[in-house]
């Protein structure tokens, strides 16, 4: 708000501290025996058996002001101060960016943390594609659902903890007692939980964190476009999962721009040579609104090549096959980002076939908390029948399906056993929350094209015999 001080003067003789906010005021504790005479009592306060004298107040402030540029760190407990910078900076025209912290670790020349304020600040002159702006109404809301998943997160860890000392002190109760009366601990559990004010009270917080997280929720877009439809994942883990992803930004990846430069030109250069615009007449009985300007590209190459201008097809040809290497640049760009998320989600395949897990040795170098979410989400999708219209539920089953069609009677492998009904129902849910994780990046993807979009569903490709696709 342009009121931190950053310079400070002598208080000058009379004037009115008024001025000044309370904590600004710097004061000098007076020596035993020191003269008041001549110190005006608003200068004066006493606190205990000290007396104080205003002795300083400030002379030159610093704050946010209109075309500054904030750099900081994506996430951690910065997040709330990137919220307030971010809601200050809508209203006078100052910007937020945040870098996420491997980046910056990257980009670190120095291991002296003291110059971690000068690096960031140069990163953001030097490299801004680097940084995520937070700005808008969808990161302030992400930011505040982040901030209260963490305080419900607390607040249950303290309800558990208080359960768990009252529980321990029933039962060490019980044994110090002249008769131990079998068969009751937890019915005294229960009866003293019911009457404990310390754990009600921890209750009562706890219902409240949940209500400001849903509400929180409620005014994210986001969760209502991606999570809300999806049968069997609820406010909380949808509040996980944001909580750990932060921003689906950093996941983004781009085709080459350079590549992606040369073929627009080049197909530009080549559709005008071979007369394209000149040319759409001849197949506008054929055109319709869902028609695209691709299709419409090759009906004229089509109509060219019948009519005998095979020269101008063949340039049309030709500009056809730098549109398809643009397509494909984007869908290579897609799966990566989609493979970004997985890794980041630890849903995705070793290279050796293998599913990742912690094992001794490799790092394990996925967000625990998306993991652990996602893990309870496949519990749920594997819970719900498939009569119940849940997709991701019958795509749950379709995946055991497609395991044990594979695999239909346990083996037995360096002395483990392998396949058994619960390896294939482990296999099916990974599986499931594997294609879940791609789905949801291709849904963010649309959204950010401008694309309505109603939940993440599971793909749509299913072998004939009732599979689920690999």
């Amino acid at each position: 708000h342009g009121h931190f001080p950053i310079e400070w003067r002598k208080v000058a003789e009379h004037e009115s501290l008024s001025d000044f906010r309370p904590h600004h005021v710097k004061w000098r504790k007076l020596r035993k025996g020191e003269s008041t005479d001549g110190i005006p009592p608003a200068h004066l306060r006493r606190q205990g058996r000290d007396m104080y004298r205003a002795d300083r107040v400030p002379a030159r402030y610093e704050g946010l002001a209109q075309g500054d540029k904030v750099a900081m760190i994506l996430g951690g407990s910065g997040d709330s101060f990137a919220g307030a910078l971010a809601r200050r900076g809508m209203q006078i025209g100052a910007r937020v960016f945040r870098i996420p912290p491997f980046h910056f670790q990257e980009q670190r020349d120095s291991d002296d943390k003291n110059l971690d304020a000068k690096r960031l600040a140069e990163l953001l002159q030097e490299k801004q594609k680097l940084f995520y702006e937070a700005a808008g109404d969808r990161d302030l809301a992400l930011i505040q659902v982040r901030e209260r998943y963490r305080a419900r997160v607390d607040a249950m860890k303290e309800r558990i903890a208080c359960e768990q000392r009252l529980r321990a002190r029933i039962i060490g109760e019980l044994f110090r007692g002249d008769d131990y009366p079998e068969g009751t601990v937890e019915e005294e559990f229960d009866r003293q939980k019911a009457n404990d004010v310390i754990l009600q009270a921890l209750l009562k917080e706890e219902s409240r964190r949940d209500s400001e997280l849903i509400k929180s929720l409620d005014r994210l877009d986001l969760y209502h476009k991606l999570f809300k439809p999806v049968q069997g994942l609820g406010p909380m883990q949808s509040a996980r999962l944001f909580a750990a992803i932060i921003d689906f930004r950093r996941f983004i990846v781009e085709p080459d721009p350079e590549r992606m430069r040369q073929l627009y030109e080049e197909s530009q250069r080549l559709e005008q040579e071979g007369r394209l615009e000149a040319d759409i007449g001849k197949v506008e009985d054929r055109i319709t609104k869902a028609t695209t300007p691709f299709q419409v590209l090759q009906m004229v190459r089509s109509w060219k090549r019948r009519i005998g201008k095979h020269a101008q097809a063949s340039l049309l040809d030709r500009a056809i096959e730098c549109h398809e290497e643009r397509a494909r640049l984007r869908h290579k760009a897609k799966q990566q980002t989609a493979a970004k998320l997985r890794r980041y989600c630890g849903v995705h395949v070793l290279s050796d076939g293998t599913f990742p897990r912690r094992r001794r040795g490799q790092v394990a170098n996925w967000h625990p908390d998306a993991r652990q979410g996602l893990y309870l989400l496949g519990d749920q999708f594997g819970m719900y029948r498939a009569n119940s219209g849940s997709e991701w539920s019958e795509f749950f089953k379709l995946a055991k399906i497609h395991f044990r069609g594979r695999h239909p009677e346990p083996e037995t492998i360096d002395g483990k056993q392998r396949y058994t009904d619960a390896h294939i129902f482990k296999m099916a849910r990974w599986r499931t929350l594997t294609q879940f994780v791609s789905q949801m990046a291709q849904a963010y993807l649309a959204l950010e094209r401008g694309e309505k979009i109603s939940g993440i569903h599971p793909p749509k490709r299913v072998a004939a015999e009732g599979q689920a696709v690999a």
